[in-house]
C-alpha cells in the first residue's frame, strides 16, 4: 500500500489526553459529501507542491496532531511533511475509508 496508519491504541491514547488536534486534509468537494469531524482544522494537502498551510496547526509543537484524509495515503505524506516542521508527535488517522480508526476521533 505504500503508507502505514497508526494503531486504534496510538489514537486512543492522544485523544482520551484531551490536547489532540484533529487535522483535515480533504479537499472542499470530499468534505462536502463525506463525514467532517467536528471541530476538525481543515488544512488541505496540496498534491502538486506536497505541502500544507501550517495556520490553525498548534503553535506547540508537542501537542499531538491526528491528520486524516479518506484513507490515510495524502495522512501519511502530511505526517512526515509536519515532522520536517519540527511536530514530535502526529499520528495518522486514515479516515471514512477506515472506519475502525476514524471513530476513535471523529464522533460519526
Amino acid at each position: 500500500a505504500g503508507f502505514s496508519t497508526s494503531s486504534k491504541e496510538e489514537l486512543r491514547a492522544v485523544i482520551s489526553s484531551g490536547k489532540a488536534c484533529i487535522v483535515d486534509l480533504r479537499g472542499d468537494s470530499e468534505r462536502a459529501t463525506q463525514p467532517v469531524v467536528v471541530g476538525a482544522v481543515h488544512c488541505e494537502w496540496v498534491m502538486e507542491n506536497s505541502s500544507m498551510r501550517l495556520d490553525g496547526l498548534p503553535e506547540d509543537k508537542a501537542i499531538p496532531i491526528v491528520l486524516h484524509c479518506l484513507g490515510g495515503v495524502r495522512a501519511t505524506k502530511a505526517k512526515a511533511y509536519l515532522e520536517k516542521q519540527g511536530y514530535t508527535t502526529v499520528l495518522n488517522g486514515g479516515g471514512p475509508k477506515t472506519p475502525e480508526l476514524f471513530e476513535e476521533y471523529s464522533g460519526c
